[in-house]
C-alpha cells in the first residue's frame, strides 16, 4: 500500500506512512487487500502453471536461459491480459478512490505488460542460472538446496525490481487517474520526468524491494 502511493504522489516513504496513518490509521495500510490477494494467487498460479505448459513445447535445441526468458515472458504477457483489472482496482483501492470507479480497466495496460513480460523473462533467467552456478558438487550437501533457492529467489527479484520499476510507477500512475483527467503513456513520461527527473520513477523503490 505505501509503495503505491509514494509511485502515484512522487512523496518520500516517510511522508507517506505518516499521511496514510494520519488519516485513516493502521486500516488504511490494508486498502484494497482483497482484490490484491485474489490478484496474487491467480497470479502466481497463471505464471508458474503456464510457464511450464510452455516451456515444454519450446525446442529443447534452444540455450536454458533463452526457453526460461520465453516461457516466463509469455506466461507473464497472459497473465496481465487477464488479471489487469484485477490490479487496476486494487491500485485505486489502495489510494482510496471511490470503488464506484470501474471505468477504464485496461489503463496502464502498456507499461504493465512490458514489466511483466520482461520482468518475469528476467526473473527466470537470473533466478534459474544462479541455481545452477550455485548447484553443490557433492550430493550429501543436502542442507546448501534452501539456502541456494533462497538466494537465488532474492537476488533475480532484485534485479528484475531495479530493471522494471521505472515501468511499474508509469503503470500505477496511468491506473489511478482520474477519468475526467486520463494521459498518454507518452504524457504521463513526460509528466513524470518533469515532476522529478528520472528519480521520479523510482519512488516507493525501498517498501518494494523488502517484499
Amino acid at each position: 500500500m505505501s509503495a503505491a502511493s509514494a509511485q502515484a504522489h512522487g512523496t518520500s516513504l516517510p511522508n507517506t506512512l505518516s499521511t496514510l496513518v494520519s488519516r485513516g490509521g493502521l486500516g488504511s495500510l490494508y486498502r484494497g487487500f482483497s482484490p490484491a490477494m485474489a490478484e496474487h494467487a491467480l497470479n502466481r498460479g497463471i505464471l508458474f502453471g503456464l510457464g511450464s505448459v510452455i516451456k515444454k513445447k519450446l525446442p529443447e535445441s534452444w540455450a536454458e536461459p533463452v526457453r526460461d526468458a520465453a516461457s516466463g515472458g509469455g506466461a507473464a504477457l497472459f497473465k496481465t491480459v487477464m488479471l489487469h483489472p484485477a490490479d487496476t482496482i486494487k491500485c485505486r483501492w489502495q489510494l482510496g478512490q471511490p470503488r464506484s470507479e470501474l471505468g477504464g480497466l485496461y489503463q496502464g495496460f502498456g507499461p504493465a505488460a512490458m514489466r511483466s513480460s520482461v520482468g518475469m523473462a528476467i526473473w527466470l533467467s537470473v533466478r534459474n542460472a544462479l541455481e545452477r552456478a550455485l548447484q553443490p558438487s557433492d550430493p550429501a550437501e543436502g542442507p546448501l538446496i534452501s539456502y541456494r533457492q533462497f538466494i537465488s529467489g532474492a537476488t533475480a527479484s532484485v534485479v528484475t525490481d531495479l530493471c522494471t520499476f521505472p515501468l511499474d510507477t508509469l503503470k500505477k500512475n496511468l491506473q489511478a487517474a482520474p477519468s475526467s483527467a486520463r494521459l498518454t503513456m507518452s504524457e504521463m513520461v513526460t509528466r513524470l520526468f518533469a515532476d522529478g527527473g528520472f528519480r521520479r520513477f523510482f519512488v516507493g523503490d525501498k517498501p518494494r524491494l523488502v517484499v
